[in-house]
C-alpha cells in the first residue's frame, strides 16, 4: 500500500536531507543484516531466538526505508521528489545499475510484496504462500546511486565530514560482525563455566 502525498510541502534542501537520512538507514540496516547472515553463529541462533529476530528486524527496517524511497509511487519521500526534474530518470538509474527498467520494476514489486506481506501487514498474511526474503544488492546499489545524485545537487544537505555510504556500510558491517563474535565468545565462556559447575 503506497503512502499518499499529503504531508506538508518541503523545501528542496529539507527533502534532500531527509532522503539522505533514509538512504543512510537503508545502508546501515542492510549492513547489520548481512553481517548477521554471514557471522551469526548457528549456536547463538539455536540458544536464543533473540539474535534471529534482531537480525530479521534489520532486514525489515532496510526494506521499509528502501520502499519509502523507491516503491511507494505516491510516497512523500519518493526518490524522484528529491531530485530536480532534469535528474528524475528511471532510465539513468537503471543504466547506472546495469539492468533493464523491467528488471528494476520487478525488483520493486518483489521488495514491496515482502514489505506488505511480511512486515507492514503481516497480521493479514500469516497463512498463504511463503514470502521470500529480498536480496539487497539492488537496494544497496539504487540507494547509493540516489545518495550520490542528491549530494551532487544539494552538497550542503549533509555534513562535509559525513562518511560516504560505502564507507558507512563497511563500518556498520564490521561493527555488527564484531558484536556477533563477542557475543559468541561470551556464550562459549558461559558454557565452559556452566559445565565446570556441574
Amino acid at each position: 500500500m503506497d503512502s499518499t502525498d499529503d504531508a506538508p510541502s518541503l523545501d528542496p534542501e529539507t527533502r534532500a536531507t531527509i532522503t539522505l537520512r533514509l538512504c543512510r538507514e537503508v545502508v546501515m540496516n542492510a549492513a547489520f543484516y548481512r553481517a548477521g547472515r554471514s557471522d551469526l553463529p548457528r549456536e547463538l541462533a539455536e540458544k536464543s531466538s533473540f539474535w534471529q529476530v534482531l537480525n530479521g528486524n534489520f532486514l525489515d527496517v532496510a526494506t521499509l526505508n528502501w520502499c519509502a524511497l523507491f516503491a511507494d509511487h505516491r510516497g512523500v519521500y519518493r526518490w524522484e521528489k528529491a531530485l530536480p526534474e532534469s535528474e528524475r530518470s528511471l532510465g539513468a538509474l537503471c543504466e547506472a545499475l546495469k539492468i533493464h527498467e523491467s528488471e528494476f520494476r520487478m525488483y520493486v514489486k518483489d521488495v514491496r510484496r515482502y514489505r506488505n506481506k511480511r512486515v507492514a501487514h503481516r497480521d493479514k498474511c500469516l497463512s498463504g504462500p511463503l514470502i521470500y526474503y529480498p536480496k539487497l544488492d539492488l537496494a544497496m546499489e539504487s540507494t547509493t546511486w540516489l545518495s550520490e545524485r542528491v549530494l551532487d545537487v544539494y552538497p550542503a544537505a549533509v555534513s562535509p565530514t559525513a562518511p560516504s555510504l560505502r564507507s558507512e556500510y563497511d563500518y556498520c558491517f564490521d561493527q555488527a560482525s564484531d558484536e556477533y563474535r563477542q557475543r559468541l565468545r561470551r556464550s562459549q565462556i558461559d558454557s565452559i563455566q556452566g559445565s565446570r559447575n556441574r
